[in-house]
């Protein structure tokens, strides 16, 4: 699988409301926290999007990715 499109983020932390990165390392979002049931799929998102400068935590189920949310407190989630 290949992600085609680009990973459009819309910053979240404070005072950069607003503000547009496209799948790129930056100061203002790199730490996102995948949930995804199937391992396939997960390691397919995980390379694509740590390819593109990001630090990708995985949890395989909700209840292991609402503690890790709590925990690492990621700039953005993805949710399957």
């Amino acid at each position: 699988m290949a992600l085609s499109a680009d990973l459009r983020i819309i910053a979240t932390k404070p005072g950069h409301a607003g503000r547009e990165h496209f799948g790129s390392r930056n100061d203002l979002m790199t730490k996102v926290l995948l949930i995804e049931d199937h391992d396939e799929t997960a390691g397919e998102i995980t390379a694509e999007l740590a390819d593109r400068g990001f630090d990708v935590e995985w949890s395989a189920n909700g209840l292991d990715g609402l503690a890790k949310a709590r925990d690492l407190r990621p700039d953005a989630m993805i949710v399957d």
